[in-house]
């Protein structure tokens, strides 16, 4: 899962130079991936043979950014109407980040940012498996089906992302 999950975190990213190297090397990231589980390495697959790099941060910035169609935090999906929330929620994630000796730079994402979520648990996930379930199952499976919807409904280019998504969070719940 620890491959896996950082590679969302990279697919789940404004496309930079990693997200292109996996662009360019779809085979090696299937083979892989597929020592972790083969259906989920084929989702990604078919999204790195699917995708435009030409026209990938043209189609990330038309579904995730300004204005977003499918947000990346998980506070537009858990806390979205709970007036005051917001803040403990973000403090809350951080502590679990602290905890586990991971923080976000300074000034490059806020907690609750869905790659940096995922990125964290790629880092945890062998040595506390328990930990990174349970941090899934709060801060992230909630969402993962309304966010695969929101894909769905609006650019299907990152469905297959989407798809791994939810599965991968369903495995790692499964197997704490």
């Amino acid at each position: 899962m620890k491959y896996t999950l950082k590679t969302l975190s990279i697919l789940l990213g404004y496309p930079q130079d990693e997200f292109r190297k996996l662009v360019e090397n779809p085979e090696d990231v299937y083979e892989l991936l597929s020592l972790e589980d083969e259906e989920i390495a084929r989702l990604i697959y078919n999204f790195l043979k699917g995708i435009d790099p030409e026209k990938a941060d043209e189609i990330y910035v038309s579904i995730f950014e300004l204005p977003a169609k499918c947000p990346l935090y998980a506070h537009y999906y858990i806390v979205k109407d709970k007036e005051g929330e917001l803040g403990r929620f973000l403090l809350e994630i951080k502590g679990q980040f602290k905890m586990h000796g991971y923080d976000i730079p300074a000034g490059k994402e806020i907690p609750d940012y869905l790659p940096a979520m995922l990125e964290f648990l790629s880092l945890i996930v062998e040595r506390d498996k328990r930990s990174a379930a349970k941090f899934a199952k709060r801060y992230i499976k909630t969402w993962t089906k309304k966010f695969k919807a929101c894909v769905e409904r609006n650019n299907r280019v990152y469905l297959p992302v989407a798809e791994a998504l939810d599965r991968v969070m369903d495995k790692l719940l499964e197997s704490s």
